[in-house]
């Protein structure tokens, strides 16, 4: 008996040990699954990033950042070594390494570097103001608003007590401490401007030498750039002082008795959407637009009930559709990521409503998906009373504005979806003004 109890007490053990070391087993192949699932997700993250990196490289072309710094220390306007740690600074950030740096005093200290690639950084001081001078190639032209913030970051301990920090923007003597403006050189003819279906930014409205980057007494800040699968988004804040008296805006963003500060609001920066570097809206005319494209027909129609908006990714047509007692609107928009973003980066002004987005309008149904195939294979006949399209211009030059203003069956079926008196609208050209930069 002890004997054969003493085997089953073996077998019993050894059933344990056995049970025991396929539970570790199984649990050590769970963590490497989750790691092998945690690597796949991030490459698969990686790999979506890379899908919509883009490379805004033209052979030969450059870009250059000039501007002046005032309000700074004379002892580090002095102070070569002080220069030159600012020009390895930035050519570090930039991937560039140094072939190498000159500098000559004359009135000042001027410092000339030559970088790889055919970039260059000079940094000339005069013992009042700082200049610069920084030309990338077409390809580093990513790192651009980067080295800005850049340089304004280096220069900051060196500021006189006289300098005034607001809103991450340094001031002095009421403007602020930097201007800067954006040139392109050796830019291709324009019937080359697009590479690889590829529109190049800073080829177009963005760096408009009369409004906007071009221009080195147009203030300006950057607020947000994005790439979506579809397009690059930018958004910037400009101050031009033929319209804002940039003292005046100063004066505003202090909480005294002061006519700027009591009325802030008339002295707000303009903020401006681009797309692929093509000014799409504005916080100036975002009423006069939003409202001349949505109210005539709002108000044309006895009994807007449902209404289809095709675009509109700001979401300030979806604004002005939903101050109507209608019972639903669909907005379609194929780029998911510029409407959220615009939520958030253009919000109040574009799309607030009831103090909250109208993305989240319990009546608004917005579809993140191609508006040509929803209309061309989803919708029913007769359910729109108003279909408003706010898309690109149709003198635009990518593919899909073509498929959108020339696609014969698209415009078909958008006069199939609308009722028996239904409306259609669309923005059809830009209105003639006097400050093109084409």
């Amino acid at each position: 008996m002890s004997s054969n109890g003493g085997k089953k007490e073996y077998v019993l053990r050894l059933r344990y040990n056995v049970f025991v070391l396929m539970l570790l087993l199984c649990f050590f192949l769970m963590m490497l699954m989750g790691i092998m699932f945690s690597d796949r997700l991030i490459s698969t993250e990686e790999d979506e990033d890379e899908e919509i990196e883009r490379l805004y490289e033209i052979s030969g072309m450059s870009h250059e950042i000039s501007g002046v710094i005032a309000g700074l220390q004379k002892s580090f306007l002095s102070n070569e070594q002080e220069l030159l740690k600012i020009i390895k600074y930035l050519s570090a950030r930039a991937s560039l390494p140094v072939l190498s740096i000159h500098c000559s005093f004359s009135r000042g200290i001027s410092c000339f570097s030559m970088l790889q690639d055919r970039s260059n950084i000079v940094l000339s001081s005069d013992n009042v103001d700082l200049e610069f001078m920084i030309l990338l190639s077409s390809k580093e032209q990513i790192m651009i608003e980067q080295l800005v913030i850049d340089l304004q970051e280096l220069v900051e301990p060196h500021y006189v007590e006289d300098v005034i920090e607001l809103n991450n923007v340094y001031y002095y003597n009421h403007m602020p401490s930097m201007k800067w403006n954006l040139q392109i050189r050796n830019d291709p003819p324009s019937e080359n401007q697009y590479y690889n279906d590829i529109r190049h930014p800073f080829l177009d409205d963005l760096a408009c030498e009369s409004r906007f980057l071009g221009n080195r007494n147009v203030l300006s800040k950057h607020v947000v750039t994005l790439e979506t699968p579809f397009q690059r988004v930018d958004v910037y804040d400009f101050i031009n002082p033929a319209y804002t008296n940039p003292k005046s805006y100063f004066l505003s963003l202090f909480d005294d008795d002061s006519y700027e500060s009591r009325h802030a609001e008339l002295f707000k920066p303009n903020r401006v959407v681009f797309l692929d570097g093509v000014m799409q809206s504005s916080s100036r005319g975002n009423e006069a637009y939003h409202e001349a494209l949505v109210q005539p027909a709002m108000f044309a129609h006895e009994n807007p009930r449902r209404v289809a908006i095709i675009g509109g990714g700001e979401g300030a047509t979806l604004k002005e559709t939903l101050k109507h007692p209608i019972e639903q609107v669909i907005m379609i928009d194929i780029d998911e990521q510029m409407c959220k973003k615009s939520a958030h980066v253009l919000f109040p002004e574009w799309n607030e409503c009831s103090n909250q987005s109208c993305f989240h309008h319990p009546k608004a149904d917005v579809r993140y998906e191609d508006a040509l195939k929803w209309f061309m294979e989803s919708t029913q006949p007769n359910i729109f009373d108003i279909i408003i399209m706010d898309a690109l211009d149709p003198q635009d030059t990518v593919e899909f504005a073509d498929a959108l203003y020339k696609n014969v069956q698209f415009w078909q079926s958008l006069y199939n979806a609308l009722d028996h008196d239904g409306i259609l609208v669309a923005q059809l050209e830009d209105a003639w003004t006097f400050f093109s930069c084409l």
